[in-house]
């Protein structure tokens, strides 16, 4: 069977209104007490909420009722047409009153320049109903139904014409002869209680009759009774199942939360578009509909996402409007994040950006309600159950009819502008391609996000390539401060190794003059004794010249010895003094590199521990200069003695000071090392770095060092006075702090 063929005989009208002659059920009671009312009052105001059904109540349960009992019913008027002949506007006539006439006389005086429509807006309400009635030469009473009476009030402005009207159709409703029914929206009862428009009706409109939405019972007899009616079955746990489904609200609760439950009224339009789908998916051979053929065929959210759907498209085509300006304005100011309906309130021209003619476009569709409260008007959907299809249809109707660029856009702007939705890279350049070529589709949304998602790539870019330059910038800084080290550390080790290699040279020079000392001493010992032995073997007579003269050449060769020696000493003295300055020129230029260092507070410990080893310098230079006066002195007492001593005669030469030997031990960083004591030949050093070193006994008590097992330590021999104890000498032990390095320096006296 064809869906033409289907829909042929679907007892179900959607969301159009029942006619006259179409089969109403569930709402018999309404119906008759409409009528009575109607009968007893003459004048009655019929209102409802949007969507009730009204006008199927009207043209399917009232009129006919008013047939059969013999009144003249005229045709259902409507105050919303325009003549199209646009010069009859010009004129300055009253369109309310005309377009009460032309709905009573038909749309065959549509014809545009027909004679009849210009005369049509010339004539009174009360002149031609009167004219009407004469012609029909009846006595039965006419009924006048105004179907959508609130277009009378919806523009706020030409007054004058809307009093002109009330007091014309007033006039008329004097006559015993005319019934009238007024059917209005509930949310223009307000307005329609102005004294100036009621006062000129009789009555003023007192007799009122309400009629409400479907309660679940009235719900189940329309789908039950219509469905007998097309030759098919409801059964009766399908039907309670589909009312609760489409009575379903949401109920915030105390605490905040939202819970689910059922209301006390359906959609009746709602309930008409989803029997109809389901009616018109339904196997032509099923003639009794279950539960399982709702979920198979009559699913609810997609009848009315469907209904949604084809309703915003038939709006944006008459209204001119983009489809999808519509779906945003009703998903953005009609639904909150959490999925409850949300009124927004009427504005003057327009309502949160949408103009208010689309907006009641909408509210005709029974899509929207508009609603009186405090005084002031609101718009919502219509029911709650409208929520959820709406954001499904929205969602994919954005996915299949936007770009990425148009998506992305009103998701931005509905998250208060985010820059991480922003595009970049490819896809904003994919989308500014896509742009180009479809600048008519862009809205001043889409092209403020392609401006924005422009400059922040722009932004990020120069942001990275800054990023870049800093770091380029610091890898120089970097490099050039690893050169300067590298330089520094290059001085400090040339210096270091020129220490060095003159440390070693002062020893040699030292231990040659030592060596040359002891051969002149031994020498002179020799020929003292020869000289001794020589003088005893002289005659008696010449022995006191020999004494005398052997004497005098031992005292002169013991003042060579003694010469020999303090110019050792000097040499000494005058090492020492070099080794002092070279020191101290070295801990200057250490401190230097370590000045030179990124560090501050290094470079800050680095000069003290300098201005330390200078101090130190100063004072090893200071007992070298000690030492040069001692060794002066020693020199010129020995003259003294051996010129006064020339005719004494001695049986040995003999050391006027005994030697005093030192040891100067440089330990590796971080140790703790010292020469503890001698066990036999060897030195014992203990401290954190265990090891030995072996030394080799010399005539007179002294050492000289061999080999040892600890790794870079080096030795320097230091003669000293007789009794010296080195108490100015450098530490005992003294710490002399460098860059993040450690030495002690340690003196040990035989």
């Amino acid at each position: 069977m064809s869906e033409s063929e289907t829909n042929s005989k679907n007892p179900f009208v959607g969301p159009e209104p029942l006619k006259n002659g179409d089969k109403f059920y569930g709402r018999e009671t309404e119906q008759s007490e409409l009528f009575q009312l109607l009968d007893a009052h003459r004048i009655v105001l019929l209102h409802a909420p949007s969507g009730a059904g009204k006008t199927s109540l009207i043209q399917a349960g009232l009129i006919p009722r008013l047939e059969d009992d013999n009144f003249q019913v005229f045709p259902i008027a409507h105050l919303n047409q325009l003549p199209t002949d646009n010069a009859l506007i010009d004129k300055g006539f009253n369109r309310y009153v005309y377009s009460f006439i032309f709905s009573l006389e038909g749309k065959e005086l549509l014809t545009s320049g027909d004679q009849s429509t210009e005369s049509l807006a010339k004539l009174k309400v009360d002149s031609y109903l009167k004219s009407r009635v004469d012609s029909l030469k009846t006595w039965d009473p006419v009924v006048l139904i105004i179907d959508q009476f609130e277009e009378v009030l919806k523009d706020p402005i030409d007054i004058p014409e809307k009093v002109a009207f009330f007091a014309q159709l007033g006039k008329a409703l004097h006559s015993q002869n005319f019934w009238a029914l007024f059917v209005i929206r509930d949310d223009y009862m307000g307005a329609l209680m102005d004294w100036k428009y009621i006062r000129h009706i009789p009555t003023r409109l007192a007799n009122t009759y309400r009629l409400d939405l479907l309660d679940q019972y009235a719900a189940g007899r329309v789908i039950k009774l219509t469905a007998d009616y097309g030759s098919r079955e409801f059964a009766d746990e399908a039907v309670t199942k589909l009312v609760d489904n489409l009575r379903r609200i949401k109920v915030q609760q105390p605490d905040g939360t939202l819970q689910e439950e059922y209301g006390s009224f359906v959609e009746p339009v709602q309930l008409q578009v989803v029997c109809k789908r389901l009616w018109n998916h339904l196997p032509s051979a099923k003639t009794v509909i279950t539960e399982s053929d709702l979920e198979d065929y009559g699913d609810v959210d997609q009848s009315l996402a469907d209904y949604y759907a084809d309703e915003v498209n038939n709006i944006a085509v008459k209204m001119q409007v983009d489809e999808r300006t519509i779906r945003r304005w009703v998903q953005d100011r009609l639904i909150t994040s959490r999925g409850i309906r949300l009124p927004v309130l009427k504005e003057e021209e327009e309502t949160r950006g949408l103009d208010n003619k689309v907006v009641e476009e909408l509210v005709s569709a029974h899509l929207l309600r508009r609603e009186p409260r405090a005084g002031r008007f609101f718009f919502e959907l219509s029911h709650d159950r409208l929520v959820q299809p709406v954001l499904d249809n929205n969602r994919q109707w954005f996915n299949e009819n936007l770009s990425l660029l148009q998506r992305r856009a009103q998701l931005w702007e509905s998250e208060n502008y985010p820059e991480y939705l922003l595009l970049r890279g490819d896809h904003l350049l994919k989308e500014k391609e896509w742009a180009d070529e479809n600048k008519d589709l862009l809205s001043s949304l889409d092209n403020d996000f392609l401006e924005a998602s422009t400059k922040k790539q722009k932004d990020d870019e120069e942001k990275r390539k800054a990023r870049e330059r800093e770091l380029e910038l610091a890898q120089e800084l970097a490099e050039e401060e690893r050169k300067k080290k590298r330089s520094y550390m290059w001085v400090a080790i040339l210096f270091f190794v020129l220490l060095t290699v003159v440390i070693i040279a002062g020893y040699g020079i030292i231990k040659y003059q030592r060596e040359i000392a002891d051969t002149q001493r031994a020498s002179a010992k020799i020929v003292a004794e020869a000289n001794s032995s020589k003088a005893t073997s002289i005659a008696d007579e010449r022995t006191k010249v020999y004494e005398a003269e052997a004497t005098k050449s031992a005292a002169n060769a013991t003042a060579e010895s003694v010469n020999a020696n303090a110019t050792i000493d000097a040499l000494e003295a005058g090492v020492s003094i070099f080794s002092a300055q070279v020191t101290a020129d070295f801990a200057q230029v250490t401190a230097a590199a370590g000045q030179s260092t990124v560090d501050p507070a290094t470079a800050t410990s680095n000069a003290a521990t300098a201005e330390s080893v200078v101090a130190n310098a100063t004072s090893t230079a200071r007992v070298a200069e000690m030492a040069i006066a001692a060794a002066n002195a020693t020199a010129t007492h020995a003259s003294e003695a051996a010129n006064a001593t020339a005719t004494a005669v001695q049986s040995e030469a003999f050391a006027i000071f005994p030697a005093g030997v030192g040891i100067l031990i440089i330990s590796q960083p971080g140790s703790n090392d010292q020469i503890d004591r001698i066990e036999g030949e060897r030195l014992r050093v203990l401290g954190a770095q265990e090891g030995w070193v072996e030394a080799e006994e010399l005539p007179g008590g002294k050492f000289r060092i061999i080999r040892d097992n600890v790794e870079q330590v080096w030795y320097i021999r230091i003669d000293a006075p007789a009794g010296y104890t080195g108490a100015d000498l450098p530490g005992n032990p003294i710490n002399i702090q460098s860059t993040q390095t450690y030495y002690k320096w340690d003196v040990w006296f035989e």
